[in-house]
């Protein structure tokens, strides 16, 4: 066995100990690890035991929650949450959702796929669940961040040996496509982006390293629409610039635009003037995406309500698609879903989608009402404020970069609607102490 391979036994080891003492933290902050340093696809992996490992590390941070909550202290100083998880609507949408996904088992066309997709689904529901119930301070907060921008600084360190064509060789499952890669990647950038605005020590900028990597590997996947979501992201997040921070966040822009040239490579800039060019110039690629959502809008017309089950787009593309643009699978001649908008509408079906929709909506929308306090930030008391808003460009990132992409079956949008959900329950729970303390320096005043 490679010394690798037994420092990623002894991590899991220590890790998982350490989580079922009662320290579940540290069982999420494995989960993240194994995400990452996927052991199966990685060369030093083959003479480790063949387990799974995400799971194992879900089971010991439950196992570690279950133990936390037995103790009569919280650790490590957390405030306890004023918002009951079961009681969030973002919650009950998604249990929605993969209550519905179940329920369509009954007349999916695929069922072998769709029982697959319901099983991952119900995983993600659990996660989802873990998160909201762990991350409950804001250091575990800031910790679940860095600890997602160190594991893309890693994809970020494979991509510096890649020498031509599109980077898409990070061994984690479902990432081993640079436009998949690129729709992880994007939001954990502006995550990891935003803690620099963040009230901490000079500390902080020791991230530089790590986004720079990131940024790296970004432009090395070549990905069009994995560009247009972080643009799109980065001009969404000029609608909420702290008046105490606008300096500084000039200044980051200066220096972001100053990298990004250095960094582009020449190969990139070719796709994009490829896609944007007369129809006459149009690449392969940019063209079946168009021809793909007319298929499969045609689709979504002749059953809108129900859906036909995940993967319907792929079951279903030879009788709606051209053969010129079909590919040859493991079935036959098929094509699958680049967007994830028509994915949910086929799949899903307009329940489903809706289901999904509002999720989304709801955390814009909470974004939107608390604009006032972002733009007059207390830096001393605003880091969750300028977490939540870097939270809330990356999922509309995301969203945008999906369009081009189809991101149904990645995790990085649970991982942000978990994180959300984490950030502005903590923030709730914050609202009435601040509000208490007001009304006592009122009433201060009016004695004095």
């Amino acid at each position: 066995m490679s010394l690798t391979g037994l420092a990623y036994l002894l991590v899991v080891a220590v890790g998982s100990l350490m989580s079922i003492s009662g320290r579940p933290f540290i069982g999420l902050l494995l989960y993240i690890f194994t995400f990452y340093f996927y052991a199966p696809g990685s060369w030093w992996g083959g003479s480790l035991p063949d387990l799974r490992w995400s799971l194992l590390s879900a089971l010991v941070t439950l196992i570690g929650l279950f133990v936390e909550n037995k103790k009569d202290i919280p650790s490590d100083g957390q405030t306890l949450v004023a918002v009951k998880f079961f009681s969030r609507p973002e919650f009950k949408l998604y249990l929605a959702l993969v209550l519905w996904i179940w329920l369509q088992s009954l007349w999916s066309i695929a069922p072998g796929y769709h029982r697959e997709y319901a099983v991952m689904a119900t995983k993600f529901l659990l996660l989802f669940f873990l998160m909201h119930k762990i991350l409950i301070s804001e250091k575990r907060i800031l910790g679940f961040i860095i600890a997602n921008i160190m594991g893309c600084a890693y994809f970020g360190w494979i991509g510096l040996s890649h020498s031509s064509g599109r980077f898409e060789l990070v061994p984690t499952p479902g990432l081993a496509d640079g436009n998949l890669l690129s729709l992880h990647m994007v939001p954990m950038l502006l995550l990891g982006s935003f803690l620099l605005l963040c009230n901490y020590k000079k500390s902080k900028f020791l991230l530089v390293i790590p986004i720079v990597l990131t940024l790296n590997a970004i432009f090395l996947t070549q990905s069009r629409g994995g560009m247009v979501g972080l643009v799109i992201g980065c001009l969404l997040a000029l609608l909420f610039r702290p008046k105490v921070l606008r300096g500084q966040i000039n200044l980051y822009i200066l220096l972001a635009v100053i990298g990004a040239v250095q960094l582009v490579p020449a190969d990139l800039i070719d796709r994009l003037g490829q896609a944007a060019g007369p129809e006459e110039e149009r690449d392969k690629s940019a063209e079946s995406r168009l021809v793909i959502i007319e298929a499969q809008l045609k689709m979504f017309s002749e059953q809108p309500v129900l859906g036909y089950g995940h993967r319907g787009t792929l079951v279903l593309s030879p009788d709606y698609i051209d053969s010129s643009y079909l590919t040859t699978t493991a079935g036959g001649r098929a094509r699958g879903s680049h967007n994830l908008l028509t994915s949910l509408l086929v799949d899903f079906g307009l329940v489903g989608a809706i289901f999904y929709i509002l999720i989304i909506y709801i955390f814009v929308r909470r974004l939107f009402k608390m604009r006032q306090k972002i733009i007059h930030l207390d830096k001393a008391t605003g880091n969750l404020y300028i977490m939540y808003l870097g939270g809330v460009c990356a999922l509309v990132a995301l969203m945008v970069s999906s369009m081009f992409s189809n991101s149904l079956r990645l995790e990085i949008d649970i991982l942000l609607i978990g994180l959300l959900s984490a950030i502005y329950t903590k923030i709730q729970s914050e609202w009435p102490t601040k509000q208490t303390l007001t009304q006592q320096s009122m009433n201060n005043k009016s004695l004095s």
